[in-house]
């Protein structure tokens, strides 16, 4: 049977009652550390929905450049001359041609990472989940706005955003050897 946790209004009747306390505020991880194996895995069934709506189109944005990408690495000269030295066309496309085409790659999942944050609160409004984006967007909602909490998120997500630029970049020079890091 079903449990009464995300989107239905919390964990159950037991834990609001403050039996046992929910230590992390995170269904999936306050399941597994009571050991409530079933509760976990119906709160990871309820998460996977929506991450793939979050998924699709952005998997097929990113696709579609790394294709382009392939396509153009392909076409340069150091992967014809490693072609013309008799190297395999696995090793070509894994080693030669896969490691510079992930630059672009890299870089766009850096970017679609914004607009990943940016649909939280509309994601989890649709699938009734309550997370940090509803939170957001209920603060700006409130007849006398609710200012801290407002500019507390936008701090949150910027630092996230960043968070991420940073992981790019520390990628992208990791990934391409005429980048160093300094």
């Amino acid at each position: 049977p079903p449990s009464n946790c995300f989107p239905n209004g919390g964990f159950p009747g037991w834990l609001q009652k403050g039996q046992i306390s929910s230590p992390t505020g995170f269904p999936t991880i306050d399941a597994l550390i009571h050991g409530q194996w079933a509760l976990a895995g119906d709160t990871v069934l309820r998460i996977i929905i929506p991450a793939l709506v979050v998924a699709f189109g952005t998997i097929a944005v990113l696709l579609r450049f790394v294709r382009n990408s392939m396509l153009e690495v392909l076409n340069l000269d150091f992967v014809r001359t490693a072609r013309a030295k008799g190297v395999s066309e696995a090793t070509v496309v894994r080693k030669h041609a896969g490691r510079n085409s992930l630059n672009v790659t890299i870089t766009i999942l850096g970017l679609t990472f914004a607009a990943f944050i940016g649909g939280f609160p509309v994601i989890e409004s649709v699938f009734n989940l309550n997370g940090v984006g509803r939170l957001l967007a209920y603060s700006v909602t409130l007849t006398p706005y609710d200012f801290g909490l407002i500019f507390g998120s936008t701090i949150l997500f910027t630092f996230l955003v960043v968070a991420a630029n940073i992981i790019v970049d520390v990628l992208y020079a990791y990934l391409d050897p005429r980048v160093r890091l300094g």
